[in-house]
């Protein structure tokens, strides 16, 4: 007699190559959200970290520069004939600049030189005295009026103001300097330019 068998089931045609079909996608795809998330996570954080840094490092340069303030650095030109024609010019002749900022003098022309007027200049700051064709950069620190000339022509007219700032306090003493010819005629008009507010120039020079 033959042996009874149970009956067993048939698998739907398709269902066990399905199945790990579809739980491989669902895995993959949680595994992929998971590594997502992580990822924004880290790139997050990273960027914490780089803001922190970046606002470390400002922070440290506007302490060490007192608030990003930097000295400039002006151009004066010494000059046979001035932009209007005048003979023997520095120009600009009047500049107003900030303490700290620093001018330039460039010998366009030969047969020029830059130096202080002893008179001219507040009474703690240092006199300069440029060679003749010499291209001299001065540091103006100390607040106040600052007379100079080109040696050669000082005679003929050619001198120069610097105004450091707004301070004023050796005006009277420039004013009463001795100078020689066209001298003292050419810094009167340059030291009507003289501004004790701030209102004559902006800091970047004014041409006479």
């Amino acid at each position: 007699m033959l042996a009874a068998h149970e009956p067993q089931d048939t698998p739907a045609v398709g269902a066990d190559s399905q199945e790990p079909s579809t739980r491989t996608f669902v895995s993959d795809m949680c595994r992929r959200g998971l590594l997502d998330v992580a990822a924004s996570i880290n790139v997050e954080e990273e960027l914490h970290v780089n803001r922190f840094t970046v606002l470390a490092v400002a922070a440290s340069i506007w302490g060490l520069s007192g608030g990003f303030t930097f000295a400039a650095e002006h151009e004066v030109r010494m000059l046979n004939k001035g932009p209007e024609g005048q003979p023997m010019q520095f120009d600009p002749a009047f500049i107003k600049i900030e303490p700290g900022d620093s001018v330039k003098f460039i010998a366009t022309d030969k047969g020029h030189n830059s130096e202080s007027i002893l008179e001219m200049i507040p009474e703690t700051a240092e006199v300069w005295k440029g060679k003749i064709n010499e291209e001299i950069v001065v540091t103006f620190d100390v607040e106040g009026i600052y007379g100079y000339k080109c040696m050669p022509h000082f005679g003929l007219g050619m001198v120069g103001i610097i105004q450091v700032g707004d301070s004023t306090e050796n005006l009277d003493s420039a004013e009463t300097a001795k100078l020689p010819g066209r001298a003292k005629t050419r810094m009167a008009e340059l030291i009507a330019q003289v501004s004790s507010d701030g209102a004559e120039g902006d800091g970047a020079g004014a041409a006479d």
